[in-house]
């Protein structure tokens, strides 16, 4: 049987299962089981999900048999090089049309397990200027406030601006605390002269638009002209 790393070198890496790129981050396994078996468990302990894995703490990692500290370390660290590529890709497109195009941006945001509040900076031509994660909170507490949101805002000469805000559980259908916080923005904003584009809700591969839903005013709908139907009330990814 050829193994990972010599299947990498002669094919490259594109052609490995996650199993054998995920054995080739923990390097041995036990004098049980070879390294292929290690990650091959670690992997189903996970119902053979990625997001799973790097969403898992180290303490659960580290509980499965060959797996010590030093491996989870590695194997953490390296999911969140992951994540953050994903992140640099998806950032090299920085002009904001519709609502899709601040969840691509914003994509990352489903891979966290806390509640966090990005702010989306955008000049009169539609070009992102900054993009700022301004607080972080609970799993279910929105730390939203319109003093925090429009620092970055002022601080960057915006004329519009975005903000974005996760639900760690997956589900981005809006509480009466997004609504009542959107509403806030929404007034200020007059008062302030500067542009809510959105708010967006992201949630496990969908996100929630307050501007799709025609609960705001400004920024662009996607498929201009056509009636939005209920499905489209939540986008899929």
């Amino acid at each position: 049987m050829i193994m990972p790393r010599e299947k990498l070198l002669k094919y490259g890496s594109g052609s490995l299962t996650a199993d054998e790129l995920i054995a080739i981050l923990l390097r041995t396994g036990t004098p049980q089981m070879n390294v292929l078996k290690v990650s091959e468990q670690l992997y189903s302990s996970m119902d053979h999900s990625l997001y799973k894995l790097q969403q898992a703490p180290l303490e659960k990692i580290k509980r499965i048999k060959g797996m010590g500290q030093v491996k989870a370390i590695t194997l953490k660290a390296s999911l969140e090089l992951g994540v953050r590529l994903y992140k640099e890709l998806v950032l090299e497109k920085r002009k904001i049309k519709k609502p899709s195009d601040i969840f691509k941006m914003c994509l990352d945001m489903s891979f966290f397990n806390q509640e966090t509040v990005r702010i989306i900076s955008v000049d009169s031509k539609s070009n992102v200027i900054s993009v700022e994660d301004i607080t972080r909170g609970t799993a279910n507490a929105s730390l939203i406030h319109p003093r925090e949101v429009f620092k970055p805002v002022i601080s960057n000469s915006a004329v519009s601006f975005a903000v974005v805000h996760n639900h760690p559980s997956g589900d981005p259908t809006p509480s009466e605390a997004d609504r009542d916080i959107t509403e806030r923005l929404k007034d200020c904003s007059k008062i302030m002269g500067i542009d809510i584009i959105d708010h967006i809700i992201i949630g496990k591969g969908r996100f929630y638009s307050f501007t799709l839903k025609k609960e705001l005013h400004g920024g662009a709908n996607e498929d201009a002209g056509q009636q939005q139907s209920g499905l489209r009330q939540i986008a899929e990814a």
